[in-house]
Parts: structure tokens; sequence; C-alpha cells
């Protein structure tokens, strides 16, 4: 017997900027192009390994971006000041940032189009 996780059940996230949404999101778009890609026994491996950057990469932002928010340390404040007023300079960075945490610069669009074309096909899945 298996059993599979997703979204907040499968990821230890702090609810922070709604990242547990994006990685619930993303695992199942992840998990829908596997299937459309093929069944077989080797479904979740291909989906765990799939997605695995993204969700450690995520999960480790967000324990940062928590640390760094929910200090009360003077200097980090102050750090968190500044830093928030140089993002704000450079919308470039923080766009970036922004499109990488919701899926649009790793997995989501291919993911979609993948879905996309399973969806218009005529074939039988």
């Amino acid at each position: 017997d298996r059993v599979l996780l997703l979204g907040n059940a499968a990821h230890s996230i702090s609810p922070l900027a709604a990242q547990g949404l994006n990685l619930s999101l993303m695992d199942i778009l992840g998990l829908t192009a596997e299937a459309l890609a093929g069944m077989g026994d080797d479904l979740f491996a291909r989906y765990q390994a799939s997605r695995a950057w993204d969700q450690k990469m995520i999960v480790e932002f967000s324990r940062g971006l928590l640390t760094v928010f929910d200090s009360g340390a003077p200097w980090m404040r102050l750090g968190r000041h500044y830093a928030m007023k140089w993002l704000a300079r450079m919308p470039w960075l923080k766009n970036s940032v922004r499109d990488h945490l919701m899926g649009y610069r790793q997995s989501l669009p291919g993911t979609l189009k993948v879905i996309d074309r399973a969806i218009n096909s005529s074939e039988v899945i």
C-alpha cells in the first residue's frame, strides 16, 4: 500500500505569503503532468523527482523569511527595513522572486502545456 501526501499535508511550511497554497497547486499540476506522461509503477518516483527542487527551495526560502520577519532584534529590524527599500527599487528582482515562488519560473509553464495538450488531444488517457 502507498500513501501520497500533496500540498500542505506534504510540507512543513509556515503560512507565510501563501506558499503552502502555491506548493499545493504546483504539486497537483506536477502529479497530473506525470500521470498524463504515463501511468506505471514509477509514477510517484517521477513525480517526487520532478518536484523535489522546487519544494525544497520554497520551504527553505519560507523558513528564512519567517526567521527574518519574526525577529524583534533591532539590528534585524533595521536590516529588514533597508532590504525592503532596496528590493522596492529593483522591480525586476522583486518580480523574479515573486514569479519563481508562484511557479512561473520553474515547472508551471511546461506542466500547463502538457495538461493542455492532453485535454485538447483526441487520445483517451
